[in-house]
C-alpha cells in the first residue's frame, strides 16, 4: 500500500512541475510583445503625431508619398514632369528646369481669410536670372506654389526662391504671401526673407498671416525669423496695414475673383499653355523649382508659435 501511494506521489509531483512549466513557459511567451514602439520627441505641445495639430483647420495636404494629390479634400493634379525623391517623411516632391504639376481647381483654398503654409525644402543651389540669349527655360526665380484666378492674378498665394549672391554663399532669398484682389489699396503682400543654411538640406519654412490680428509670421525651423516688407526688415510677426500710413490694420484677405487653380514646382508662367489671360509664356525672371518639397501643409487658420514649434519636432522626427 505505501509503494502504490509513493507511485501515485510521484506521479502528482511530476504533473504539477509539468504545469508550473507550462505555466512559466506561457507567462515569459506572452510578455514578449516584440520592439518598443518609438515615442514621438517632446514638443510644447504635448503631441503624439503631427496629424494631431489643428487637424480641424488643414484644408490642403501633400505629403508627395508617390502621390501629387492632396490627401484632405482629394484636390488632383496633373504632372508634368515631376518625379519622387527621398523626403522628410518617405518620398518627396523633385522638381527640374521644366516640370510642374497643375490643380484646375482650388476647393476650400478660395476660400482663405487668414492661413499657414509649411512646407520641407532642399534646394540644391541659388536660382540664376539669366535675361541673355544664354537663357534656359526654368531659369530665374523657381516657383514652389502659386494660386491663381481667371483674370489677371496669378499669385493669390505665392511661394519662391528668388536669384541674389549671398556674402555666405548658402542663404536662400525666399519670396512669401499673398494677393488679396478684394483690397481697396495694397492687395499683394509678399514680404521677403533670407533663410540661412538653406542649401543642400532640409529645413522646415512656414508662414502664417493672422487676418482678425493682421499679423504675418515666417518660421524657418519653427523659430520666427525676421521678414522684409514696405515697414522694413524686422522680426515677424509683425502687422500689415492697408496702405504706407501704417494706421489701418489689413484685415482679411479678400479675393475680387474666385481662385480656380494652382500650380505646384514653378511659376504660372513656366506652365504651358498659359492657366489665364495675363499670363504669357516662361520668361527669364519667372521658372520652376530645381530642388525638392516635402509635407506640404495648408491651414485655414494662423498657426501659434507652439504649434509650429511642435510641428517642426514631430515631422522631423517622423511623426
Amino acid at each position: 500500500m505505501k509503494k502504490v501511494n509513493r507511485k501515485l506521489n510521484l506521479l502528482l509531483l511530476g504533473t504539477a512541475i509539468i504545469a508550473a512549466s507550462i505555466v512559466s513557459s506561457c507567462s515569459k511567451s506572452s510578455s514578449k510583445s516584440g520592439p518598443t514602439p518609438p515615442k514621438p520627441p517632446s514638443n510644447p505641445g504635448n503631441y503624439d503625431s503631427s496629424a494631431q495639430i489643428a487637424s480641424g483647420s488643414l484644408v490642403a495636404y501633400f505629403p508627395f508619398n508617390g502621390s501629387y494629390n492632396d490627401v484632405k479634400q482629394g484636390l488632383t493634379g496633373t504632372n508634368h514632369g515631376a518625379s519622387f525623391g527621398t523626403g522628410v517623411k518617405g518620398q518627396a516632391y523633385q522638381g527640374s528646369g521644366n516640370s510642374y504639376v497643375t490643380f484646375t481647381n482650388a476647393g476650400t483654398l478660395g476660400t482663405l481669410t487668414s492661413f499657414t503654409m509649411s512646407v520641407w525644402v532642399k534646394q540644391p543651389s541659388q536660382p540664376i536670372n539669366d535675361t541673355t540669349p544664354n537663357y534656359i527655360a526654368g531659369q530665374g526665380a523657381q516657383g514652389l506654389l502659386f494660386m491663381y484666378d481667371t483674370a489677371t492674378a496669378w499669385n493669390l498665394l505665392h511661394l519662391d526662391f528668388e536669384p541674389f549672391t549671398p556674402k555666405a554663399g548658402d542663404s536662400l532669398r525666399v519670396h512669401a504671401g499673398f494677393n488679396s484682389t478684394g483690397a481697396t489699396a495694397y492687395q499683394g503682400i509678399v514680404p521677403e526673407m533670407f533663410v540661412d543654411s538653406g542649401l543642400n538640406n532640409w529645413f522646415q519654412f512656414v508662414f502664417t498671416y493672422n487676418g482678425a490680428s493682421s499679423q504675418f509670421t515666417v518660421y524657418k525651423n519653427g523659430v520666427a525669423i525676421s521678414a522684409n516688407s514696405a515697414w522694413g526688415y524686422k522680426p515677424t510677426p509683425y502687422s500689415i496695414w492697408t496702405d504706407g500710413t501704417a494706421t489701418t490694420p489689413f484685415g482679411n484677405i479678400k479675393y475680387k475673383n474666385p481662385p480656380q487653380g494652382f500650380v505646384l514646382g514653378a511659376f504660372p508662367q513656366a506652365v504651358t499653355p498659359s492657366i489665364s489671360s495675363s499670363i504669357g509664356g516662361p520668361q527669364p525672371w519667372s521658372g520652376n523649382l530645381q530642388g525638392s518639397m516635402d509635407e506640404l501643409r495648408i491651414y485655414n487658420t494662423a498657426l501659434n508659435a507652439v504649434d509650429v514649434n511642435s510641428l517642426y519636432l514631430l515631422e522631423k522626427a517622423g511623426f
